[in-house]
Formats: structure tokens, sequence, C-alpha cells
């Protein structure tokens, strides 16, 4: 078996009911916080930008921008809209802790701006969002602790370090957690 394949079962197999208590109140917290976050980047300079690119594009009307009046959008779309408002002013939350080993990161503006454009496109209900969310965010924490990007390159070189973990999240989405199905139809990974 791969590590692929490993990573795969895990997302599969992990049922909310197993998430410990404490890990999924910190992640609605989270929820809130990059809400607000994205509420407050659309006060930005870059904002009317954005959304004059995205409404130019046009397409399904599937998820919503986290900013005041600014409808609905293709998820794709929201999910980038968002994720770009919650960073506006780089106040989303950051940084990764596995089992004692940190790594500075901005995963909660990419993770949670995909994972509720994700959730409201497929009507996911709220432990579906939290499942998907709290794996993602777990994946990707790993990925960027054992990495060691940030201490030795990304974070004195003044870069954000989970840009390319995060590419795993967003391009592999699962039916039931919402993050793997790609991954398997372009696998034929079952």
């Amino acid at each position: 078996m791969t590590i692929m394949d490993e990573l795969v079962r895990y997302i599969k197999e992990t049922q909310f009911e197993t998430i410990p208590e404490e890990v999924v109140e910190h992640a609605k917290k989270r929820i809130i916080d990059v809400i607000g976050c994205a509420i407050a980047g659309s006060k930005s300079p870059a904002y009317p930008a954005i959304i004059d690119l995205v409404r130019e594009w046009g397409g399904k009307e599937e998820s919503t921008i986290l900013a005041p009046n600014a409808g609905k959008v293709p998820a794709h779309n929201a999910a980038m809209v968002n994720g770009v408002l919650a960073s506006a002013f780089d106040f989303d939350p950051c940084g990764a802790l596995v089992e004692g080993k940190s790594a500075g990161g901005h995963n909660s503006s990419t993770t949670i701006p995909t994972a509720l454009a994700v959730a409201e496109q497929k009507a996911a209900g709220g432990k579906e969002l939290l499942t998907a969310l709290i794996l993602g965010d777990d994946i990707t924490s790993r990925m960027l602790v054992a990495s060691d990007y940030a201490a030795s390159k990304g974070i004195t070189a003044g870069w954000d370090a989970e840009g390319g973990f995060i590419h795993l999240q967003r391009e592999h989405p699962d039916t039931r957690c919402l993050y793997v199905t790609y991954y398997c139809e372009e696998t034929g990974f079952h």
C-alpha cells in the first residue's frame, strides 16, 4: 500500500464521532475567525478587482462569497475569492502544531474557504463540513511540519509555507468528507 493509499483510507474511514470534542470546538472557532477575516478583507483595495474578475468568468451560482452583498459564484471561484479575502490583512489563524513540532503557515485562510464552498455546493451538513475541514487541516499540518519547509526556508525568506500542501485539499475532494473523490476518480482508487 502506498502512502497516498494510506492517506485516502485515513480520510475515507474517519468518522465525525471519533474526532475529539475539543478539536471540533476549535475548528468551529476557526471557521468564525476566518469568516470575520473574509468580511474584513472585503474592505481591502484588491477586493473590487478580484470580484470583477470572477464575475467576468461567470458560471453557475453555487457558493457564497463571504462579503456583504457579493452573492454566489462557482464553488472553486468562491473558495479562491474567500481565501484571498480571509488573508487580505494577514489576521487569519496561523501555525501548525503536530506532536510538539510546529511550523508557521496560514492553512485556515485556504482550508476553511475551500471547505465552506464545497460544502455549500454539495449541500453537505455541518458534521460533514467539520470532518472534512479537520481532516484537511490535520493532513496539511502534518505535511507542513514534516517538510520542515517553514523552519528552513519559508518563514525566514518571508514566504507562507503551506501553499503547495493546500493543493492536496483543493484537488482531492471526497463525497463523504469532501476532499478525496477527485483523487479516487483520477487514479481508480476505491
